[in-house]
């Protein structure tokens, strides 16, 4: 209608506005933390309806994408000792005692120790040969 009309200024400024959105709807958008996030709560809910091999997977697709994440660290090992791996829940809550402490988290360094007892386990204790209690998963 504003090209009928010959208003080529309104007309020029509504194609510019639509040529900025087409460009800007096309642009990348950083995904790695949005993505982590959504592998986390993902594996939450299957953990939480008990469904453990989905909970594991994407749990570690959550850590492919952030492997720092304490948190998600943190809720693999509680999901472990759920589904009844031990081992692995031992090595996992040895792993979040680890990063904790290199990050002065209190809380998470007591809760850590507390699962690592009831495991039976030493959490100040240093691994075994063979077991490395590494921060760099």
């Amino acid at each position: 209608d504003r090209l009928r009309a010959r208003d080529l200024k309104t007309a020029g400024e509504r194609l510019a506005v639509l040529v900025f959105l087409a460009v800007l709807v096309h642009l990348p958008i950083p995904s790695k933390q949005r993505l982590h996030m959504a592998y986390y709560n993902l594996a939450n809910k299957y953990a939480a309806l008990e469904r453990w091999d989905e909970a594991f997977a994407a749990y570690h697709d959550s850590l492919a994408e952030k492997p720092s994440a304490i948190a998600t660290h943190n809720n693999l090992a509680v999901a472990h000792e759920g589904a009844g791996r031990l081992d692995d829940a031992i090595e996992t809550w040895q792993h979040v005692y680890a990063l904790a402490r290199t990050r002065s988290d209190r809380v998470r360094i007591r809760r850590a120790a507390y699962h690592l007892r009831e495991l039976g386990v030493d959490p100040d204790a240093p691994p075994a040969p063979g077991e490395a209690r590494s921060v760099d998963r």
